[in-house]
């Protein structure tokens, strides 16, 4: 039994689908905000900027349009904690269930 992630599984039919021979997908989370991307507690407000904006760059030029679509990157988008709520409400709802711990 192995819990994959959407984006993972997507990547390994794409591009080495002998990796998922054999596994069978027997049940999904409903659909959520997409992974995050993340950096120290201690990066500076100028550097967050300037992440943010090569990303926002990267993910908008053309000439990496074939490198990003190859790894199913369609944008980047900076969002609010809150647009995570979701996945909280699902983490307080396994607890309630008895599932605390993995």
């Amino acid at each position: 039994m192995a819990a994959i992630d959407c984006i993972t599984w997507a990547l390994l039919s794409l591009h080495h689908p002998e990796e998922l021979s054999g596994l069978a997908i027997i049940g999904e989370t409903p659909l959520c905000a997409s992974l995050p991307l993340m950096t120290s507690a201690k990066t500076d407000a100028t550097t967050l900027v300037h992440l943010r904006s090569a990303l926002s760059e990267l993910t908008t030029a053309k000439r990496y349009q074939p490198l990003l679509t190859q790894h199913l990157i369609s944008g980047f988008a900076v969002t609010d904690r809150a647009f995570y709520d979701e996945v909280q409400a699902w983490e307080d709802q396994a607890i309630e269930y008895g599932v605390s711990v993995l």
